[in-house]
């Protein structure tokens, strides 16, 4: 009983160290065959076995992680690998390889499409925000410093691209046009299909400034926490809550004024 619990706690050296000290310590302190114990005159009583337990504990024990621990370690590891690939292509990138960032493009053009999806619905608009994150992104290749993923660092260019996009065409239309019909269903029967519903909200978002737009947008629309949302726009957290709470209270003005219930 007492090996098996020293081998789980010891690596096999030590464990086998440690038995035959104790076995020892058990012969001299414990009773001795034939069922008379042995007078103890001429030797100090050895320590019970107690007092040697909190040196014993935890020693060489590798702590068990849970599931969620272990998917997130491996997460890490994952990102790191990325990190380190995305890294060998930036350099050889601005060491003159054209075809290094041309890897990085069509690794990360799926995540930027979609991100640029929020911005606009127009089709040929959309592939030029996507076209401009990748160009600022090779013109400001050499500032990257590594201090965060790069696919965050494109995130980020995406952002401003996408929020200054928003403040231009507000100069132009200052409304999003929406189809009557589906303003007709929201308003008069509550009920309308899910991509009635993606119209609607990106009528109701449209209607705000872009400042107000953003950050309801990277909020609900991206599941960005306010941390995140600062980190993506370069403002600081203390405004980011400001300017949600503004827009939620004009957000709910319009709905008010729509007589949309959300």
């Amino acid at each position: 009983m007492l090996q098996h619990w020293l081998m789980d706690r010891f690596p096999l050296l030590l464990a086998s160290t440690m038995v035959g000290l104790l076995t020892s310590l058990s012969d001299l302190c414990g009773p001795a065959t034939g069922g008379r114990a042995i007078a103890r005159t001429s030797w100090r009583p050895c320590r019970p076995l107690w007092f040697f337990q909190p040196y014993l504990m935890g020693i060489n024990r590798q702590p068990r992680l849970s599931h969620v621990q272990a998917r997130a370690v491996s997460d890490a590891n994952q990102e790191t690998a990325e990190d380190a690939i995305d890294w060998e292509d930036i350099q050889a990138s601005l060491g003159g390889d054209q075809d290094a960032f041309a890897r990085l493009v069509a690794r990360y053009q799926q995540l930027i499409a979609g991100y640029m999806w929020r911005f606009t619905r127009h089709h040929s608009l959309w592939e030029e925000l996507i076209q401009d994150v990748f160009v600022e992104a090779y013109v400001s290749l050499p500032t990257y410093k590594r201090r965060s993923p790069w696919s965050h660092w494109l995130k980020c260019i995406a952002t401003r691209v996408g929020y200054r996009f928003w403040r231009q065409r507000q100069r132009r239309e200052p409304e999003v046009a929406l189809d009557e019909s589906t303003l007709a269903v929201a308003v008069v029967d509550h009920e309308c299909s899910a991509t009635d519903a993606a119209e609607l909200v990106h009528f109701l978002l449209g209607r705000l400034s872009p400042r107000d737009r953003l950050v309801m947008t990277l909020s609900y629309l991206e599941s960005h926490s306010i941390q995140q949302i600062a980190e993506l726009t370069g403002w600081s957290s203390t405004m980011v809550k400001v300017q949600m709470h503004r827009a939620r209270k004009r957000l709910k003005t319009l709905c008010s004024e729509l007589e949309i219930e959300l």
